[in-house]
């Protein structure tokens, strides 16, 4: 029963803490899905397809469950700009792989996706997404989904978790990659098919220790070398931490240098609602006496608050 003692604070994070446990789930592949046949171990996809895996990370579970309703709002926003998506067949199985994309938008293959700051300011073109371990499983999916709807041209939209922003970026098929794809496809369902996993990936330690089957049906004959190998799970998730951060501090340092080239050499101003001063300082060299450096330096106010910018 609930006590009667719980502050409103503790009920509303309790029932959103709820609320993510519920959407936690087991899941074991009737299929290769597009969304994972980018993974460079084969022999995973094999498991994904004869193991279940529990979800039992509330934060991943969090993500999913903020992207999954975001992506409603991106059609809306769509349709408000003047550009209709239309629903294809929900579901398209080829070769044993199901595909479920996102939309069709002017006879392109549409994926719509959220993305953390870091991943908004580093994917602008294709091969951005071959060039990251985690958005090469994106890039894969759409390539996949081009072949089985039989598109030459896809989209990915993008939307900034953080603002009602949006990037395009368009993509053509690749049929070599694409077949490719389906060839790794039927490498899997053949080992299913005899129940023999297939090799291991090659001698990957960095790989193969984010991989949730490792040390339990997995465990290959990794060489670390002179890598050491930390087991802590607070560590792994501040290092999670500090690459989401790392997008966030890249964009104010972007728009800091802006707001600072802008502003050079105008000793005062008002902008919105911050007042701006600035000034000129030389420091000369007791070296040299006939060097000089000359720098501006100026404070930033928003009016009423105190913020100061160095």
């Amino acid at each position: 029963m609930e006590s009667q003692t719980q502050t409103l604070k503790e009920k509303i994070e309790g029932a959103a803490t709820e609320y993510l446990k519920s959407k936690l789930y087991s899941d074991r592949w009737a299929n290769v899905r597009a969304s994972g046949i980018g993974d460079i171990c084969v022999r995973r996809l094999f498991y994904r397809m004869t193991e279940t895996v529990v979800s039992d990370d509330l934060v991943r579970q969090a993500y999913f469950c903020e992207g999954n309703d975001q992506e409603p709002g991106v059609k809306r926003y769509l349709s408000e700009l003047g550009f209709e998506v239309l629903t294809p067949q929900l579901t398209s199985r080829w070769q044993g792989i199901s595909c479920k994309p996102d939309g069709i938008i002017d006879g392109r293959l549409l994926e719509i996706k959220t993305v953390s700051d870091y991943a908004w300011d580093g994917l602008n073109e294709p091969k951005d997404f071959l060039e990251s371990r985690y958005h090469r499983n994106w890039y894969a999916q759409l390539q996949i989904g081009m072949l089985l709807f039989d598109k030459d041209r896809g989209l990915f939209v993008l939307k900034r978790k953080a603002a009602k922003q949006i990037k395009v970026i368009e993509v053509v098929l690749d049929y070599a990659y694409a077949e490719g794809l389906l060839k790794k496809a039927e490498v899997v369902n053949g080992a299913v098919k005899k129940g023999e996993p297939p090799d291991y990936l090659l001698n990957n330690p960095v790989e193969c220790k984010s991989c949730q089957f490792f040390g339990k049906t997995c465990n290959p004959p990794l060489d670390f070398g002179e890598m050491t190998v930390i087991d802590d799970e607070e560590l792994a998730k501040k290092l999670a931490i500090r690459e989401e951060l790392s997008g966030a501090v890249s964009e104010y340092n972007k728009i800091d240098k802006e707001v600072k080239e802008r502003l050079r050499e105008i000793p005062q101003a008002i902008c919105g609602d911050y007042a701006i001063t600035g000034k000129e300082s030389v420091h000369k060299y007791a070296e040299q006496k006939d060097r000089e450096v000359k720098t501006w330096t100026m404070k930033i106010e928003r009016i009423g608050v105190t913020e100061k910018i160095e």
